[in-house]
């Protein structure tokens, strides 16, 4: 290793690997992976394909330990550490340690840094699909660490990252544990009561089957459409992207802002407990997602893909309806009324029109309780891991300093 006065270089410490296979099913090879099967900013391979089943023209090979770094649109972060032999797309760069190499263990954390990102991006050629190559990626320098330097690196990436499995881990079982509570309380509730037959199905005897529009307080509000013009201030709008992302909506979560009217503020603005519905999606599974907007009010309108529906909230709790949506049972109901034809959808009036079952409003709020109590232990851990990976990329940052 050179001493601690001279710069170290990238293509001091890895190499690329430029091993092919003619015929990779002949030669052993089951998976490949592509780089729509490398997610930004994770090491973790999580996805790939049969060659069997899609049969790829990919011939590069890697094996397992080595890195796959995506060459094409660098500034998309994709680079993670192969788990398994394999081949992959021509827009992948496979990348190894050196083997006399002090920074072998650290080397896929340092490509995680900023700096190297940058750089990759900056050295890139190309007008849409700008890509990158090794030799560029190879003159990236850095000041090196010495020995025990790498070692404090490698007991706390270590450390982090069993912290992270066992964060992940407790957040999947409760997840699951969630989902089978949301299953079960708003399909058969909290009394253990005798069940009756509706076109609805069997439901608890207290329970009503009605339409969902004879809950709300004012009529359903299809969204706001604003040309791209108006688009970068003003208050925030809630996008199809945001309902697909958590349970619930809050200010914070909103990312587009858009230039409106105080009339259209007063027509289109979001109340606290709204709930939001997909009106359409390209996949049925997202058509009449619901969701819930928790935030100021007044602070964020709405855009023209999604239904706005406000409950009356002496007769109907929104989280429980919200929860209700999201249920195995809400979702089967909900399909009655979805449309495909180009996209897949809902409309209002057939919303409305939408027969449900509804708990005593008493009892809407002992599940909701219930359910939120799961649903903030989760974000809870959310919160941490978050906390965890700002962590992560401070050290990873502190490598290349």
């Amino acid at each position: 290793m050179t001493n601690e006065s001279e710069t170290i270089y990238f293509g001091d410490i890895s190499c690329e690997v430029k091993k092919s296979s003619k015929d990779p099913i002949s030669d052993g090879y089951e998976f490949y992976v592509g780089l729509e099967h490398l997610d930004s900013e994770s090491l973790t391979i999580k996805r790939w394909g049969s060659l069997v089943d899609d049969k790829p023209s990919f011939t590069k090979v890697f094996k397992k330990g080595q890195i796959l770094f995506g060459r094409r649109r660098a500034y998309l972060k994709k680079a993670a550490i192969a788990h398994f032999d394999g081949v992959c797309s021509g827009d992948i760069i496979v990348i190894d340690a050196k083997e006399d190499s002090d920074y072998k263990i650290i080397l896929p954390y340092l490509i995680q840094s900023e700096k190297f990102w940058r750089w990759a991006v900056k050295n890139s050629a190309g007008g849409l699909s700008p890509r990158t190559k090794f030799k560029n990626l190879a003159e990236f320098s850095f000041s090196p660490k010495n020995k025990e330097q790498i070692l404090s690196f490698e007991r706390a990436f270590k450390a982090l990252e069993v912290s992270d499995s066992r964060l992940h881990e407790a957040r999947d079982k409760l997840d699951q544990l969630q989902n089978v509570l949301i299953s079960g309380l708003t399909r058969i509730g909290y009394k253990k009561e005798p069940m009756k037959t509706t076109a609805i199905g069997r439901i608890p005897t207290s329970w009503q089957a009605i339409s969902f529009g004879s809950l709300l307080l004012a009529d359903t509000k299809n969204g706001l459409y604003k040309p791209q013009e108006h688009y970068g201030s003003g208050p925030k709008m809630v996008h199809m992207g945001d309902i697909f992302h958590s349970l619930e909506i809050t200010d914070e979560d909103i990312e587009q802002s858009v230039n409106v009217s105080d009339k259209e503020i007063a027509n289109f603005g979001l109340l606290d407990g709204d709930l939001l519905f997909a009106r359409r999606s390209l996949v049925k599974e997202g058509a009449g997602l619901c969701c819930i907007y928790r935030g100021k009010d007044n602070f964020a309108t709405f855009e023209s893909s999604i239904i706005r529906a406000r409950l009356d909230k002496n007769r109907a709790n929104p989280d429980y309806f919200n929860y209700f949506f999201r249920s195995v049972y809400g979702r089967w109901i909900m399909e009655r009324i979805i449309q495909t034809v180009a996209a897949s959808g809902i409309t209002s009036n057939d919303l409305k029109k939408l027969i449900i079952p509804v708990p005593t409003k008493c009892e809407q709020d002992e599940i909701a309780k219930t359910l939120k109590q799961a649903q903030e232990t989760s974000e809870s851990l959310r919160i941490n891991h978050k906390k965890k990976e700002k962590v992560l990329k401070n050290l990873i940052n502190k490598i290349v300093e």
